[in-house]
């Protein structure tokens, strides 16, 4: 019988209502104004350079908006504060006893829909830190567990909440899943002569923009590790993947409560490729 597992990425099954702070760096438990994460992506961005609103934040510059400006400074004079001391803090991305004391919702549809499954499941958290959500794991595991169903590891992929490149973040998910799919370690975007639990099929859930578009990342990363790859070590991935069919399934979860789930499929074989994109050159550290 065929081997089957589930990976899912963390966010589309959890969602925290996690802000960034605008803080006094004395006082740095006590926001002085809390913001979108939206909104400090753009204050990161420089878009409001020419407003002439700065915070320099752990050797990170963030310039503001003169309306936020504004509403800080009446935070400052209520306070006693001074604008020097001024820091933004992600305390709620990265403290777990701040994170477990935010409200959070789970998704228990997705989860329904492998209730009873046999299949081992997989959590692949791609957006925090290994110790950011404590007690959160511990209540998606419950929901997996009350579906009858168990999950078989955590994969944290970023090592800190800086990590904001994309196409690192993609290759790190894409090592994983390969490495189950092939049934080989990867590092150096070579296969390595150490096993991996292989499955036959590998199922991945996200809600990212181009989750639909894994299945074609997905054949292109398996050729690319067995075009480098030296020796004995290729003849043999080769075979494996001629001899057993291996399929690659995205779930993109989607707001649509009609069609929430959009399915693409993908046998991956080993032949010519074309590499969609060129970060499989770029990032082959080890995650």
């Amino acid at each position: 019988m065929p081997k089957v597992a589930h990976f899912f990425d963390i966010d589309p099954l959890v969602k925290i209502e996690q802000k960034a702070w605008i803080v006094d760096k004395f006082k740095p438990r006590v926001p002085l104004l809390k913001i979108d994460i939206s909104d400090f992506n753009l204050f990161r961005s420089g878009i409001y350079k020419s407003q002439d609103n700065r915070i320099d934040f752990n050797g990170k510059e963030f310039w503001l908006d003169t309306d936020t400006m504004n509403k800080i400074k009446v935070k400052l004079k209520l306070s006693g504060s001074s604008p020097d001391s001024l820091a933004i803090s992600m305390i709620e991305f990265l403290d777990k006893d701040v994170i477990s004391s935010l409200p959070y919702t789970i998704n228990t549809s997705i989860i329904e829909t492998l209730k009873n499954s046999d299949s081992p499941i997989y959590l692949i958290l791609s957006k925090q830190t290994a110790s950011a959500f404590g007690d959160i794991l511990k209540d998606i595991l419950e929901k997996f567990r009350e579906m009858g169903t168990t999950i078989e590891k955590y994969y944290y992929v970023t090592q800190t909440f800086w990590t904001k490149n994309r196409d690192e973040v993609k290759y790190a998910k894409l090592k994983v899943l390969a490495e189950h799919l092939s049934g080989y370690r990867i590092e150096d975007n070579q296969f390595q002569d150490e096993k991996r639990e292989q499955y036959d099929t590998v199922h991945y859930w996200d809600d990212s923009y181009d989750t639909d578009n894994y299945p074609d990342y997905m054949e292109d990363f398996i050729r690319v590790c067995h075009m480098n790859t030296q020796g004995g070590m290729k003849d043999v991935v080769g075979e494996d993947f001629n001899e057993i069919q291996r399929k690659f399934v995205s779930h993109k979860i989607t707001e649509n409560k009609e069609n929430q789930i959009s399915r693409k499929d993908r046998i991956i074989r080993i032949r010519k490729f074309i590499k969609t994109f060129e970060f499989y050159q770029t990032n082959n550290q080890s995650f």
